[in-house]
């Protein structure tokens, strides 16, 4: 039985070898030692030019960054942070004997290294283990590579750290800063506050962050009837996606969007003509706001001027128009001139019938004296008031 297995699966080799198809001629895999030598110093030369080019980048920025300070009179420092978007706060392992060792270990090993690369954290580590020399250092040699390693961090704290990380620390950092002194502002002088930080970049990593006593608390869960936490979310989601992001369906999509404009529109017009308690006229725009205040929107982007008729497209274009920081549609005074100009195309308007006025409805008494509308006391009443 041995003999047969054997030989049957002999005969299926032969059968495969025969029938396999012929395979492709493939290029040797392994180049010679020559090119090998040459493709590496290639890519040396490159990896040493590009290193180059960076630092010459940086020096170059350095530069622009000192004349930007010193052009707009502000610190170096700062100006670094703004013209870079870049946050100051970044986390440190502890200062120890071990991570002195380290770092003293890693600039010994790098040295061999082409430029632009270092060895591996767990290589060091790896060393570490290995051998317990960094325990047998003398004192004077390992104080000299605390003092080092500390020399380091501090040129690290006063450059610039660039990147989520960055962001997400400079974030957390001032918010925990703001939320002290909220606190304490409120043990001072007996205060009420809340604080609710959102990202506005989906690439960024932070989630919310807040800060709330008892009253604000109390105060979301029973005007918006939500938890502050779901409050924040909803703030993140309009944030990130503005309507889109609350929205539960288009209908409520199209509400919160025409009543965004509706506010802005309004916010505008008291604005302008300094009565906070106006409100807008937008059926009857021509005579209760141009003709009562003398005021008129110019650059609405839309055919129809009202947000009452029109669509979720039309609605986000008016939107945007409005909250545009180069203003692109917005309120102006009108002078005598350009007052009398609108009186003679309103009322040839109302004369072609463009423009149709909403008649009363005449009453079914007019031209009688009507008489007074106090109902005559009767006897019995004067007999109960004596």
């Amino acid at each position: 039985m041995v003999y047969k297995a054997a030989h049957n699966g002999l005969f299926v080799r032969k059968l495969r070898k025969k029938f396999a198809r012929p395979k492709e001629r493939q290029c040797a895999l392994n180049l010679h030692c020559a090119d090998r030598r040459a493709a590496a110093a290639k890519l040396a030369a490159n990896r040493n030019l590009l290193w180059a080019d960076i630092q010459e980048y940086w020096k170059n920025q350095d530069e622009y960054i000192r004349q930007l300070a010193l052009k707009h009179d502000k610190k170096e420092e700062w100006m670094r942070l703004q013209a870079c978007r870049t946050g100051k706060y970044g986390r440190h392992r502890k200062i120890s004997k071990y991570n002195a060792w380290l770092h003293a270990r890693s600039l010994v090993l790098n040295e061999d290294l082409p430029a632009g690369r270092k060895t591996r954290l767990l290589e060091l580590h790896k060393q570490a283990k290995e051998t317990s020399s960094y325990k047998d250092i003398p004192e004077a040699e390992m104080d000299e590579m605390v003092h080092a390693l500390e020399e380091k961090r501090l040129l690290e704290k006063k450059g610039i750290c660039s990147g989520p990380a960055a962001h997400l620390n400079d974030v957390r950092v001032t918010t925990k800063g703001v939320g002290e002194e909220l606190l304490n502002l409120q043990k001072r002088c007996a205060t009420a506050s809340f604080s609710i930080t959102v990202r506005t970049d989906p690439s960024h990593a932070n989630l919310p962050l807040i800060y709330h006593d008892a009253v604000s608390q109390d105060f979301i869960e029973l005007l918006f009837g939500m938890d502050i936490d779901d409050f924040a979310l909803k703030m993140e989601a309009y944030a990130l996606f503005r309507i889109k992001g609350i929205a539960k369906n288009n209908n409520d999509r199209k509400t919160m969007t025409k009543r965004i404009v509706c506010v802005l529109v309004k916010r505008g017009l008291r604005e302008i003509t300094g009565e906070y308690s106006l409100d807008m006229e937008w059926k009857r725009y021509e005579s209760k706001i141009v003709d009562t205040w003398r005021v008129e929107f110019v650059g609405w982007p839309v055919n129809e001027f009202d947000p009452h008729v029109l669509g979720v497209k039309d609605l986000e274009t008016c939107v945007a128009a409005l909250k545009d920081p180069d203003p692109v549609c917005y309120w102006r005074k009108l002078d005598d001139e350009e007052l009398t100009q609108h009186h003679t195309s309103l009322n040839a308007k109302k004369a072609s019938g463009e423009i149709v006025t909403k008649q009363r409805k005449k009453r079914s008494d007019a031209g009688k004296k009507r008489g007074s509308k106090t109902r005559p006391r009767d006897d019995g009443d004067k007999e109960n008031e004596r």
